[in-house]
């Protein structure tokens, strides 16, 4: 709600801009910005955080007078669904706010965002689609924006407050059980501190509670896979690496274990 709030706030108090400029016939010239919908904005949003960042790019399009064709994550479909269920019973005409499923490549992605119809694309995601989007969209030509996989870094430097960089550390690696594009996913520690706050790092991940399961068993694996060639290449595993078992329903979802 804050998301859509925001970006009509903003765009309710954009203004348009006129000036003159000298010309070399000395008639002078009237400059004047004039805002315009882009057309049709294809939304692909991933699987993280899914309605959040369906609304990071649905709401901006949306407010400067696009129409939209969502695609979601084909691992988390359900808020999409719900949104244009809100859309419809808020009075959305038709055709403003559409939405699509299906997987990327060689599916509902693809065809999407190749297609001559679409004229603008936001994308949130991996890379490697990324610059399949790019490649795209190159032929029409039509505008993108990205919001790509990164490895975020914390640094932690000798002088630091242990126990508050431990605390932040903790917070920015685990939230979401780890499962967000801006969470630390590796951390570089001063030396002289490196012993303290690996240990109390790993004290405090044993203390986490209700982390939850990865969204797949891909995406688990993926992790394990992580953890596994960490070990092999000589570094100690101090918490966790492993996956539970809890003889239930539990079972059939995809946790880690955390705790040692």
């Amino acid at each position: 709600m804050a998301n859509f709030r925001s970006h009509a706030d903003l765009l309710a108090g954009r203004s348009e801009r006129s000036w003159h400029t000298p010309t070399p016939d000395g008639q002078g010239a009237l400059n004047y910005t004039v805002h315009k919908p882009l057309g049709v904005v294809a939304v692909v949003s991933p699987w993280n955080l899914p309605l959040l960042l369906l609304s990071w790019k649905v709401a901006p399009a949306l407010a400067t007078g696009s129409t939209v064709v969502a695609k979601p994550s084909e691992l988390t479909p359900g808020t999409a669904c719900l949104l244009a269920e809100v859309m419809a019973e808020a009075g959305v005409p038709a055709g403003v706010f559409n939405l699509v499923h299906g997987r990327g490549p060689g599916a509902a992605g693809q065809w999407l965002t190749e297609h001559p119809g679409v004229d603008a694309i936001a994308f949130t995601g991996a890379s490697r689609t990324g610059t399949e989007i790019m490649r795209a969209a190159a032929a029409r030509p039509a505008p993108v924006s990205f919001e790509l996989g990164g490895k975020n870094a914390g640094l932690v430097f000798a002088d630091a407050d242990l126990q508050e960089a431990v605390a932040g550390t903790l917070r920015s690696a685990f939230t979401h059980s780890g499962q967000v594009c801006l969470c630390t996913e590796r951390v570089y520690v001063e030396r002289p501190v490196f012993d303290a706050f690996a240990a109390a790092l790993a004290a405090g991940a044993k203390e986490l509670s209700g982390y939850g399961p990865m969204v797949s068993a891909a995406h688990r694996a993926k992790v394990l896979g992580h953890l596994e060639r960490a070990a092999a290449d000589g570094g100690e595993v101090l918490a966790g690496c492993g996956v539970p078992r809890f003889g239930d329903e539990r079972d059939g979802g995809f946790p880690l274990v955390l705790p040692s």
